[in-house]
């Protein structure tokens, strides 16, 4: 049945292709589209928080125009290819889904002609229902960033059940920090992406079914709901607000060229990811890989709620001190594998220093200049839109407090 999948995989992107390019808008759409054009043709920045990713992506294909005037067709047909390589991902998870709801893993993996139908079948029907849906199809023929989030949604999915179906078996785990790191890139294209977090925990989770105990749903969900506060409420304002304030200490105090303290800190949290992966690859020096774990996290920013610097060393230190005490018990693979997914994540989420290298370039197009780091903040924290409150303020609902009386002056006709 694996060659049979994959052919039928193959058959699926290229139909799914031909499809999204026989009805790809041969030229910009409305709305942000035109935006989506000029940022990849010429690696422009747009509107906050910006796509990165999907820029350096973009600007490929438009490399590959034969003309200026094709270069919009050609952004769309990125989409077309994103969104084929999407159906194409659903198919294949959902073969590993339906295989193990028709065949439990107990029966050797053996399979009737009925059961191969049943899987194979439904399997093709969802991928097919996905790709001619109508927001899905509409995404896939213009300049948008939605297709490449699908796209990168699919792949963190199926590395996910990937991972458990090779789950025990040496360097599965590898399939875990694959995923961070798609994560990280897909922060890049559209966070969207984030709200896989809860169900690549599902689905870790029933794969561990030794550990279904009572609680054990809430506590994977709450995990992942943190996991993603912890990227989006820390990591990104976090990393942010220390490269800045090495900024200010490299350019103001010491006087050494622009970006050099947000270089330091690049350097630094690498190294110090680096030597914390290595650290935690054996089970001697519990205490100094702990140490370089927490260290690490910190300088990720991912405990730092808030982009609050304070907080994240105080987490840390917690955490630390708990590991201290528990270190006969802790698990240095679990260690490792924490250390290598925050590198991920934090290296997929460099991909922001380019809105800033564009940004200090002045292009024609530059919302928001994010030349420097303080820029950069502003552009991602969204701050040109300000703010409305969800959980208070006023509803459609809401009385009006006052109501000033208006008069129509008997002179001009106007209402003062």
């Amino acid at each position: 049945m694996r060659s049979t999948r994959r052919w039928i995989a193959a058959a699926v992107f290229l139909l799914s292709l031909a499809l999204y390019a026989l009805t790809a808008e041969l030229t910009a759409s409305y709305w942000d589209c035109p935006e989506y054009v000029t940022t990849a043709a010429r690696l422009e920045p747009g509107h906050p928080p910006g796509n990165p990713v999907w820029m350096l992506t973009a600007r490929v294909f438009t490399m590959l125009a034969p003309s200026v005037q094709a270069q919009a067709y050609m952004v769309n047909l990125m989409s077309g290819v994103c969104s084929a390589v999407a159906v194409m991902l659903l198919f294949l998870t959902l073969t590993i889904f339906i295989r193990r709801l028709v065949v439990p893993p107990e029966h050797g993996g053996k399979y009737t002609a009925r059961q191969t139908l049943m899987i194979l079948g439904g399997s093709l029907c969802g991928a097919v229902c996905l790709a001619v849906s109508d927001t899905f199809w509409f995404s896939a023929i213009e300049a948008e960033v939605y297709a490449m989030s699908a796209m990168l949604t699919a792949l963190s999915l199926w590395l996910t059940f990937l991972w458990g179906e090779n789950m025990g078996k040496p360097h599965a785990s590898r399939y875990l920090v694959l995923t961070a790191y798609v994560t990280g890139l897909a922060v890049g294209v559209h966070q969207l992406n984030l709200l896989t977090l809860p169900v690549s925990a599902l689905v870790i989770l029933f794969y561990r079914r030794d550990n279904l105990r009572p609680g054990m749903l809430m506590l994977a969900m709450a995990a992942s709901l943190v996991a993603i506060a912890a990227v989006l409420f820390g990591m990104m304002p976090a990393a942010l607000a220390m490269a800045g304030k090495l900024e200010l200490l490299a350019v103001n105090t010491l006087h050494l060229p622009m970006h050099s303290g947000v270089l330091a800190y690049a350097a630094v949290t690498l190294a110090v990811l680096t030597a914390a992966a290595a650290a935690t690859n054996g089970e001697k020096r519990r205490i100094l890989s702990l140490t370089l774990t927490a260290l690490a996290l910190w300088l990720c920013g991912l405990l730092s709620f808030g982009g609050n610097i304070a907080v994240g060393a105080a987490i840390c230190a917690l955490l630390l001190a708990l590991g201290v005490l528990c270190r006969r018990r802790m698990s240095m693979a679990v260690c490792n594998i924490a250390v290598w997914s925050a590198a991920m994540l934090f290296l997929g989420y460099c991909s922001y220093s380019l809105i800033m290298i564009r940004g200090a370039a002045s292009p024609p197009m530059n919302q928001g200049a994010p030349g420097n780091i303080f820029a950069l903040q502003s552009y991602i924290h969204r701050d040109q839109y300000g703010s409305d409150p969800l959980l208070y303020g006023p509803t459609p609902y809401s009385k009006p407090l006052y109501v000033e009386d208006m008069a129509k002056d008997s002179v001009t006709g106007r209402m003062t």
